[in-house]
């Protein structure tokens, strides 16, 4: 069965490249949803909050996106500290990651809306309907 085992490595590539190209833009959004919902927190909090709601991440995905959020001014980041225990920076969602979340959302559900109505049978052929 060589041709089964090569279907399968090339599908599986083909889902780990879709998998990669889906998940980006999808972090950055759970990422800044995460902040909004605590207002204030910190990296290794949203890691433990993230994995808690069944995404799996890791510290060298987080902490690089959480970098460029706040170079892009999505993020604010502070240092806070304490007499006691670790220094920790915390993160609050600016006008701009707040804004952006928000429409992202949005275009978000529109496309959820499309896909179900696609898979639901609107992209049917017109031929298809009219039985």
């Amino acid at each position: 069965m060589p041709e089964s085992s090569a279907f399968d490595e090339e599908l599986g590539r083909a889902i780990d490249k879709w998998r990669g190209q889906s998940r980006k833009g999808f972090l950055e959004l759970c990422l800044l949803a995460c902040v909004r919902g605590a207002l204030k927190t910190y990296g290794f909090a949203m890691l433990e909050s993230l994995r808690r709601s069944g995404l799996e991440l890791s510290e060298g995905t987080l902490y690089p996106l959480l970098t460029r959020l706040v170079r892009e001014g999505m993020l604010a980041s502070t240092w806070d500290m304490p007499e006691e225990g670790h220094p920790r920076k915390y993160y609050t969602l600016t006008l701009m990651g707040l804004s952006f979340l928000d429409e992202v959302l949005k275009e978000r559900l529109k496309d959820e809306k499309a896909l179900d109505a696609i898979l639901s049978g609107r992209c049917a052929n017109e031929e298809d309907n009219r039985d």
